[in-house]
């Protein structure tokens, strides 16, 4: 028996740390974010008492591995492992033939196959202990047979083909389950943004893959409106609405995970920490390690030192945060010694008419003029809402404040004042629109003029034209 478990091991591990690592490396991220693990006797005790609380506790602590991707392949190996033991002791005490061993790996293959829905873990640990319990029982329940009745040439397939095979088999049925491959696409472009990578981000969201997911679509705006390029490329990735740049009342994780990031972005403290109280309340134990992180270190942007101590306190009570809280402590010190001003903040998603992140913006921006991603965000969900009037009366206050005179305008804006200058054309005349665009319009213009509107949006298929005229 131990030959076969050992073949069986070289075939197992291997492989499915690599497919771990390899295909589910943000998935994995993503567990250990949103789990929670504390030492503190409120929360060890409260779990304690719930129904099957140990359990739980159990998995949380084994997720907090989950940092590292590398400690989180071999613990999803190390699940798997501990299923295939207890499948080999199985199979050794009532088949007793090496020819039929491969039939251990049948309970692998669908565990391999369901694992990537276990995403806290508990699913994982009850296999493994109603895996531990068959075994115990049948090893109680049979006679202990003195060997394998096997011949040479069976070892070989029995051990290894087929078992490799069965592997092969669940790896291909949940690489083949559509919402767990959306799940690692989603969360891959949320740890990027996590640590701002928004280059990176726009090379993987591109304006074909925003088309097709609204949620993706979602960070690529994001991405560009960080590198200020928001209203050159903005009508590429497909908005129809303004409502399309944040998620409008959002009580999900997807969409409270992403308003936060929006609101750190926008410098908006205090919504970061709502967002992310509401993401707690989401994550299966109340709270979370992503959550909390977040809290922290808005509360450290805020100059709130007793409040990032509190939680900076909590969260050296799991096991690997030591190192992220000695990271803050000098930011604390410094806030200690010069204390941080903290001018009004705004909340996002405050308001409750037909169009929230326009309203929240007028907000924000009459606070923060100078603030450049408040008011493309603002400009650009003004185009993409088709409120022209509106967008006319406060361009105006924002190239004051953001444009030297001399400047080269963004793209859709340049093209919205083209559009303004058919009724008004002194506005060309207040502002430097390009040659180059000017006559974009004109042939645009023709185009529409002579009722070819399938030719004018096939010519400018991403412009703010084609949106705006040819039903884009």
């Amino acid at each position: 028996m131990k030959k076969i478990i050992l073949l069986h091991s070289a075939v197992l591990v291997p492989t499915l740390f690599l497919f771990w690592l390899l295909a589910y490396r943000n998935t994995m991220w993503w567990m250990e974010g949103m789990s929670f693990f504390s030492t503190l006797p409120d929360f060890a005790i409260l779990q304690a008492r719930l129904p099957e609380g140990v359990v739980k506790y159990a998995a949380a602590f084994l997720l907090q591995f989950y940092h590292s991707s590398v400690m989180g392949a071999l613990l999803q190996t190390l699940f798997a492992w501990i299923v295939m033991v207890c499948a080999d002791v199985v199979a050794w005490r009532l088949l007793r033939r090496v020819r039929y061993s491969w039939l251990a790996m049948l309970p692998v293959a669908v565990f391999v196959a369901l694992q990537c829905r276990y995403r806290d873990a508990e699913g994982a640990i009850v296999w493994c202990l109603v895996s531990a319990a068959v075994a115990l029982i049948t090893v109680f329940l049979t006679r202990r047979p003195r060997r394998y009745v096997a011949v040479r040439r069976g070892r070989l397939r029995g051990g290894v083909l087929l078992p490799l095979a069965l592997v092969a088999v669940g790896i291909v049925v949940s690489l083949s389950v559509r919402e767990f491959r959306v799940r690692e696409r989603l969360h891959r472009v949320e740890r990027l943004a996590e640590a701002k990578d928004w280059e990176r981000i726009l090379d993987i969201v591109t304006p074909e893959v925003a088309a097709s997911d609204p949620v993706r679509m979602r960070y690529a705006l994001l991405a560009l409106g960080e590198r200020g390029e928001l209203a050159e490329r903005a009508f590429r990735y497909g908005i129809t609405d303004a409502d399309d740049f944040f998620f409008a009342g959002s009580r999900d994780i997807v969409g409270c995970n992403f308003n936060a990031l929006l609101a750190r972005s926008l410098g908006l403290d205090n919504e970061v920490i709502h967002q992310s109280f509401q993401l707690n309340s989401l994550s299966p134990l109340g709270y979370s390690f992503r959550s909390m992180r977040r809290i922290t270190d808005a509360f450290l942007h805020t100059g709130n030192v007793p409040l990032a101590d509190k939680y900076m306190r909590v969260l050296l009570h799991s096991t690997f945060h030591r190192s992220w809280v000695e990271s803050r402590v000098g930011r604390m010190v410094d806030i200690m010694s010069n204390p941080v001003h903290n001018d009004e903040d705004r909340i996002l998603t405050c308001s409750t008419g037909n169009a929230p992140l326009l309203m929240d913006m007028a907000c924000l921006y009459d606070a923060r003029p100078d603030d450049r991603l408040c008011a493309d965000l603002l400009l650009c969900g003004l185009l993409a809402s088709r409120e022209m009037d509106r967008f006319s009366l406060l361009f105006p206050r924002v190239f004051a404040s953001a444009y030297p005179a001399d400047a080269v305008l963004p793209r859709y804006y340049e093209e919205a004042l083209l559009v303004l200058s058919r009724e008004n054309p002194d506005v060309l005349k207040r502002y430097p629109v390009s040659r180059f665009r000017i006559d974009a319009f004109d042939k645009f213009a023709a185009l529409m003029d002579a009722g070819r509107y399938d030719d004018a949006r096939a010519a400018f298929p991403d412009s703010f034209w084609s949106y705006l005229y040819a039903g884009r």
